[in-house]
């Protein structure tokens, strides 16, 4: 977790203040709005509105530092947009994922700094759906793991697939690995020749 700034002391020494959690999923497709917050009511912040509704936080891995490297958020929300989003890989695997922690003053106001922020991709997702709700499990990895990552998720099939469902551009490439390829070409003749169509020389003058 991050210290708490200079200003946020300042301003919750005087205050009543209640922690809000942000998150902003970066999914393609749907029609929906994927800024929520875990609040009783709609939260505008850094020029976002975030959504209130029903999660959790979970911090699943940390580095020596302290910082977390995976981190899951659940949901529990009934909304068929966004299930359906989530049923297609390429939708949100490798998508943005920011998570940040804010503080609301007795007004229902978000203070301006936030507490903590993290910032990642969504790499995996569970989906349990009840008859009246489901519940959302998305798990995100910090944005440097893909300084690891980058070979595997570019020149794989099934990575590439994950990222642009229909792309089998790299699925043949396992095949020609190894092959020798011959390039058809014409001899030029040391004595020089005629540019076809054109009947000026070329070569040796």
């Amino acid at each position: 977790m991050t210290r708490l700034s200079g200003p946020i002391q300042t301003e919750t020494q005087s205050q009543v203040v209640t922690p809000a959690w942000l998150v902003s999923l970066g999914v393609t497709g749907g029609s929906g709005t994927y800024d929520l917050c875990a609040y009783d009511a709609d939260i505008t912040w850094g020029g976002k509105t975030y959504t209130h509704t029903s999660f959790t936080i979970q911090p699943l891995d940390e580095r020596q530092d302290g910082s977390i490297t995976t981190i899951q958020a659940a949901f529990s929300l009934d909304e068929q947009d966004f299930l359906t989003v989530l049923q297609t890989r390429a939708n949100y695997v490798w998508k943005p994922m920011t998570i940040t922690l804010v503080l609301i003053d007795d007004t229902g106001t978000p203070l301006t700094d936030a507490v903590y922020a993290w910032k990642g991709y969504m790499t995996t997702r569970n989906i349990a759906q009840g008859d009246r709700e489901a519940q959302i499990q998305i798990v995100g990895q910090d944005w440097m793991c893909r300084l690891g990552e980058t070979g595997r998720i570019r020149f794989d099939d099934a990575s590439q697939e994950g990222r642009a469902s229909g792309d089998t551009f790299f699925k043949d490439m396992p095949g020609l690995q190894g092959q020798h390829i011959t390039w058809i070409g014409k001899k030029i003749p040391t004595t020089g020749g005629v540019i076809s169509g054109t009947g000026k020389p070329f070569g040796p003058p």
